[in-house]
């Protein structure tokens, strides 16, 4: 199921929400129906969380089969709660938005090309997968130009011939580009999305929700 929603006129799903296949997270601004109507579509049960007191939580965060990966500003009082629902490990390092600068898949995770080599084997260690480093539409900020599950990634619309390659290699889904929220190429951002459903900002025109459902495998 793929739905449309904002939170107080933000659309950038994306960015305040992470979701696996077992649960999702999401802010105190989530009003009760937009939560009903977020697990119906996502298949879980949704979690209200903060990480860092912030709201962001799709920004600062990353998860998959039952683990998580936050940023270092979480406080232990807000990694108890997580950790009731996931194996959640704190990522110590400068790029410390880790769900901008993580895309995670099952297997294999595209990080930022510019964290060290020995943050990216932690990476590697926390996530359970392996860790490739690259960019996405020229973009760094990988985990924010794209959007993945096990049917398919959907790819900043500037993503070159070889980026569009090299996703295909590591996540083994196919490829497609795409754009939410009335043309932003920010689709990480634009878009929180497990292996059952989506959720996207209002602003996504219908052409944007119909290329999401496809790639993503949505269509039942």
């Amino acid at each position: 199921m793929l739905i449309r929603l904002d939170v107080n006129g933000n659309p950038n799903i994306g960015s305040l929400t992470v979701a696996s296949n077992e649960v999702a997270f999401v802010g105190f601004a989530f009003s009760e129906e937009h939560a009903r109507r977020l697990s119906e579509a996502l298949g879980v049960e949704v979690i209200r969380a903060k990480i860092g007191g912030m709201s962001i939580l799709g920004s600062i965060c990353v998860a998959r089969r039952g683990r998580a990966m936050v940023s270092n500003v979480a406080e232990d009082d807000e990694l108890s709660l997580l950790r009731e629902h996931l194996d959640v490990q704190v990522l110590d390092d400068r790029l410390n938005a880790v769900g901008n600068n993580v895309l995670l898949g099952d297997r294999a995770a595209l990080i930022n090309p510019n964290y060290s080599k020995e943050t990216a084997k932690a990476i590697a260690d926390i996530l359970d997968v392996e860790v490739f480093q690259g960019t996405i539409g020229g973009l760094s900020i990988v985990g924010s130009a794209a959007v993945v599950n096990a049917h398919g990634l959907l790819c900043h619309p500037k993503s070159d011939a070889q980026e569009v390659a090299t996703l295909r290699e590591i996540f083994g889904v196919e490829v497609q580009y795409g754009t939410a929220n009335f043309g932003s190429p920010l689709l990480g951002s634009a878009i929180v999305a497990n292996d059952e459903g989506a959720a996207t900002g209002t602003l996504t025109t219908g052409v944007e929700l119909n290329r999401i459902e496809t790639t993503l495998g949505l269509i039942k």
